[in-house]
């Protein structure tokens, strides 16, 4: 019963449409977490007018204090994560940071393809299916 839904599901068309290829780079590991009370992995996502880094501190403040304090925050390299207001925001929290490496996103394949699959949910749920 497995390998027939497995089967219909690889050639359901919205599913091969939005299928990729496997990751060649080799996937950095992440260690769980050695302290109680610490998170593991998860992706939240917000609407925002505007990505900046206040923007971002303030959901991560509002998603920290709902959820939990991560030991630490894996991002992208951009403005946003590099600056110097989110360093701080991190480092008064007691996160260490984690990024991607440079103009090679698949290092963080972990990441990546939660993303994509968060992306890919979305177009399936605008064309109805």
């Amino acid at each position: 019963m497995d390998a027939d839904i497995e089967q219909f599901v690889k050639n359901f068309p919205q599913c091969e449409l939005a299928s990729h290829s496997p990751t060649l780079a080799q996937c950095l590991l992440w260690d769980y977490p050695q302290k109680q009370r610490r998170c593991l992995q998860w992706l939240d996502v917000a609407i925002v007018n505007s990505a900046n880094t206040n923007t971002t501190v303030e959901k991560l403040r509002a998603v920290f204090a709902t959820q939990c304090l991560p030991s630490t925050v894996v991002t992208g390299n951009g403005a946003v994560f590099t600056s110097k207001e989110f360093e701080t925001f991190l480092h008064h929290n007691g996160i260490q940071p984690i990024l991607s490496a440079p103009y090679h996103p698949s290092s963080t394949g972990q990441l990546e393809r939660t993303v994509q699959l968060f992306k890919e949910g979305i177009k399936r749920a605008r064309s109805g299916d």
